[in-house]
């Protein structure tokens, strides 16, 4: 996660920006964002999150979460290196699929999204932008991609959020199935903190 940290820092001396800026973080993003600020906090201004999953050790924040994602969060812990392999080839499959053919997956998962974001992931527009996310996310490869994020998330002891320095902006959707609002409340623990749940909301917000 770090090095993802110290290439944003990187890309912001070489622009020549030098005053704090803002930083939004979706998704398992949010564990990116936060690690921004331990690692530079003079330098960051505030920190949205939209739909952010917590750190692994928020308080609440693992038993909230679905009983699939836990599992993967535990396997990725305990496994040996063998198994760890094992998952990264399944995962592999799926980041394939991803990459030839992104709207066949984004597709399926609109139908389990709440009315109000399937009509929001149905303007053009915003579903093309998805598209290019999805495609950008499995050119990474499996390592770097899904098995990469879900193994920094799985680690513990990554971010502390009551070392964080900027102000944080939650913004998270009542119905996400994906990071429950159970879990999303672990946020409330960092000390400078402002919640806006979006009724009806889910994921994709």
């Amino acid at each position: 996660m770090s090095h993802v940290s110290e290439d944003t820092l990187r890309v912001l001396d070489a622009l020549g920006i030098k005053e704090p800026v803002h930083v939004i973080g979706t998704s398992a993003g949010a564990n990116y964002a936060l690690d921004l600020d331990q690692k530079a906090p003079g330098r960051i201004q505030s920190v949205t999150l939209l739909s952010g999953l917590p750190p692994i050790d928020a308080k609440g924040m693992e038993m909230n979460m679905p009983l699939a994602a836990r599992a993967a969060i535990k396997a990725v812990r305990v496994l040996p290196e063998f198994m760890q392999l094992a998952i990264l080839k399944l995962m592999g499959v799926e980041v394939r699929k991803s990459r030839r053919n992104p709207e066949a997956g984004i597709q399926a998962y609109l139908r389990s999204m709440p009315p109000l974001d399937q009509a929001n992931m149905s303007q053009p527009e915003v579903f093309k932008n998805f598209v290019d996310v999805v495609r950008d996310w499995s050119r990474q490869g499996t390592g770097h991609g899904p098995y990469g994020d879900l193994r920094r998330i799985a680690t513990p002891g990554v971010i502390d959020l009551s070392k964080i320095s900027a102000p944080i902006h939650v913004i998270h959707g009542t119905s996400d199935s994906i990071v429950p609002l159970s879990a999303a409340r672990a946020f409330e623990g960092a000390p400078n903190v402002k919640a806006d749940y979006l009724s009806e909301r889910g994921h994709a917000l």
